[in-house]
């Protein structure tokens, strides 16, 4: 019971972070109305196009389905005795894919901040996979750089071949994906995204 406390409550800052993001990328609009993200105004990132900023309405719906994905995902990973560090590295990545998912679907860009701010997180999940798996440490790091080469490799190579069809901020995105989740499960993602 205590680790399911634990998962809601790691479901709802995730989904809390991912508003936050994507406030400062001026997709919720500050007229929403949501008092834990009146402190970002300031920090606030405009880009030049067109579309609308979400109202309030479209942000709780926004935010209950970042708890929900994050939540069903971290349940069902915990019933199959998944590691707590796999756990915390699965939900990080969930935050990553719903903050990018959304601004990409929004403004069509990757920005390089969620980027660079996915591989800081993740360096400071190696710190800590490195202490407490000091047997598994050498595997990991392995693992995790395969993934990414595959990732990064192979989508830049379809971003080349299809003449930039498909954006760099994507290849980033998967050379990221790659470090977090290792080779097969890389390869399995892209093979159900494509």
């Amino acid at each position: 019971m205590k680790i399911y406390v634990v998962i809601v409550l790691v479901s709802v800052l995730s989904a809390c972070l991912s508003m936050m993001l994507l406030y400062l990328y001026g997709i919720i609009e500050k007229k929403a109305n949501l008092p834990f993200l009146r402190m970002l105004n300031p920090f606030c990132t405009k880009y030049g196009h067109d579309a609308k900023p979400f109202g309030f309405k479209q942000s709780c719906i926004v935010f209950s389905v970042c708890i929900l994905i994050t939540f069903s995902s971290l349940v069902r990973l915990y019933q199959c005795q998944i590691h707590m560090l796999d756990l915390c590295k699965l939900a990080q990545l969930l935050f990553v894919v719903f903050v990018i998912a959304v601004i990409d679907w929004k403004y069509h860009i990757v920005p390089n901040k969620i980027i660079l701010l996915a591989l800081i997180g993740r360096m400071i999940l190696y710190i800590f996979e490195f202490i407490q798996r000091r047997d598994l440490a050498g595997t990991i790091a392995i693992s995790s750089l395969i993934g990414f080469l595959f990732g990064f490799g192979l989508m830049l190579i379809f971003a080349v071949v299809s003449r930039h069809a498909l954006g760099y901020g994507d290849v980033k995105f998967f050379g990221i994906i790659g470090l977090y989740l290792g080779l097969i499960p890389t390869y399995n993602v892209l093979f159900y995204s494509l």
